[in-house]
């Protein structure tokens, strides 16, 4: 079996698993019981909170690390957030995953005016968000991913969030950065300097378990809803899972105590696969040199399948990809299809699948991947 679907998730590191469980046998209590045993368990939860402040670079006196459920609530705390602004505005790209897309519905039924910017090529229009701003000055709240998860786009947050702050300095800037962490892209000093207020993460894209993501907020900003016992600074109300926590700070220190190799292999592999891909006249990347990619994600068009019938193929060929993003593929009929909404025409919408690399995968997989797709083009 080959898994070229780490955008979706990514095998867990075995000692990221022995983490979580040492964590939970170890720091079982509850982190908010205020007996003995249960402050061990809270000065745990913090020393691995500053643990991977220090491991990320993040400046603990700007920035708040929020421990969530996932990226997905991430995202809709910040979204939702505008609902404690009565008069304040939105702007998202239209390629924005859906869990800050949906969104749009809520805040449109509570009164709020959600604009959207094109993203050519996935590629988010930074001219047409100044020009938002600048005929919609209620916008108060501005959310561009940093690499589209479909085609591996990398959009320049830290301009659009100066050039957004230069027009407005009371928005917020929100960032879903899913994709970026693993290949060292998002630059959190950078992010503070551009004046991102906020970047949502996931553990399962970091090879650790599911169930955990990061809200990287600024200080100060107050964007909760919730109601409950007052965890997590008060923007997420839950007890923490202690092991999770453990599990996704032993991954982040694995990858970045080696990152430079973690990447080079990565970008191997990805240089790899797009150099024999140019050899197969009946597929093609899509990439067409008018911005930056990630070295993770490839979307890859049959000139003659549609995708789920290419992504069988594949998978019965034993090269596991996507046909969108994993999330996306459950909400498909209410998002629309995301290639479309890119520019691309019908039949590239409906005949791509994405490939997404990780640093366990090899060179010899992506010429036994390379093989199979050569064998695909001469059955079908």
């Amino acid at each position: 079996m080959i898994y070229f679907d780490n955008a979706a998730t990514t095998k867990p590191f075995v000692e990221s698993l022995d983490a979580f469980r040492r964590a939970e046998e170890e720091f079982f209590p509850n982190p908010s019981s205020t007996h003995a045993i249960g402050k061990l368990s809270r000065r745990f939860v913090e020393s691995q909170r500053q643990r991977i402040a220090e491991i990320l670079n993040i400046d603990s006196s700007y920035y708040d690390i929020v421990f969530t459920a996932n990226a997905t609530q991430g995202n809709e705390i910040m979204l939702q957030s505008v609902l404690k602004r009565p008069s304040s505005d939105v702007l998202m790209s239209l390629c924005e995953h859906s869990s800050v897309g949906e969104n749009s519905v809520i805040l449109k039924n509570h009164g709020h005016n959600v604009f959207q910017i094109g993203c050519p090529k996935g590629f988010a229009d930074g001219k047409a968000m100044t020009q938002k701003l600048k005929d919609n000055p209620k916008i108060g709240l501005v959310s561009v991913m940093q690499i589209n998860n479909v085609t591996g786009s990398i959009n320049d947050v830290y301009e659009m969030a100066q050039r957004a702050k230069r027009m407005n300095g009371g928005i917020v800037f929100h960032s879903d950065c899913v994709q970026s962490l693993n290949l060292g892209i998002i630059d959190f000093r950078r992010a503070q300097k551009s004046g991102i207020d906020a970047m949502t993460f996931s553990s399962h894209k970091s090879h650790a378990p599911k169930g955990l993501g990061l809200l990287v907020i600024r200080k100060g900003l107050d964007p909760s809803l919730s109601s409950g016992g007052g965890q997590e600074r008060g923007v997420r109300a839950g007890t923490e899972s202690v092991g999770l926590i453990a599990a996704y700070a032993d991954a982040l220190e694995r990858i970045f105590n080696s990152h430079d190799e973690y990447a080079r292999r990565i970008s191997s592999v990805s240089n790899l696969f797009l150099k024999l891909l140019s050899e197969l006249p009946s597929f093609d990347a899509l990439r067409d040199g008018s911005g930056e990619y990630s070295d993770g994600i490839v979307a890859l068009r049959s000139h003659k399948l549609p995708s789920e019938v290419f992504q069988r193929i594949l998978s019965d060929e034993g090269v596991m990809v996507s046909v969108t993003s994993a999330c996306s593929s459950n909400a498909s009929k209410k998002n629309g299809n995301k290639l479309a909404l890119m520019g691309y025409d019908s039949k590239t919408a409906g005949n791509t699948v994405r490939f997404s690399f990780g640093f366990e995968n090899t060179e010899g997989e992506v010429e036994s991947a390379i093989c199979i797709l050569k064998k695909i083009s001469s059955e079908y």
